[in-house]
């Protein structure tokens, strides 16, 4: 028996599944990791856009992990996922009932003493 060779499949490094379908080749390391990225995109609910209050751009984003079933936040600057409320000067970080939408099932919220503002996303700005 004849081991097969890459010339028996045509020669572009794709084979064929035991049903006799031919396989595509595996693709380039960036382009494996562009459609893990989009993957993720898709099952945790990133968005491609940087949200913005008042005009301004929001350093933390909030997103919802359908497969955690959990709320995060994603720092736009240096790329960094936190599971956790990050603290922000000159607020207090609250619990509230997590029934609040588009926030269901977020209970942390923040809350400005002095001006008496609330906020479920994160009132920290990209200058």
């Amino acid at each position: 028996v004849r081991s097969p060779s890459p010339e028996d499949d045509g020669g572009d490094g794709g084979g064929s599944d035991p049903g006799g379908e031919r396989t595509p080749p595996p693709l380039p390391v960036a382009e494996r990791q562009e459609e893990a990225r989009k993957k993720r995109k898709r099952e945790c609910g990133h968005l491609d856009t940087v949200r913005s209050v008042n005009g301004k751009r929001l350093l933390w984003t909030l997103h919802y992990s359908a497969k955690k079933v959990q709320w995060y936040y994603h720092n736009v600057n240096n790329m960094a996922t936190v599971w956790s409320a990050p603290d922000v000067l000159g607020w207090v970080k609250k619990e509230g009932s997590g029934t609040h939408r588009p926030y269901v099932g977020l209970k942390t919220y923040y809350f400005h003493p002095t001006t008496l503002e609330s906020s479920y996303e994160v009132p920290e700005y990209i200058d």
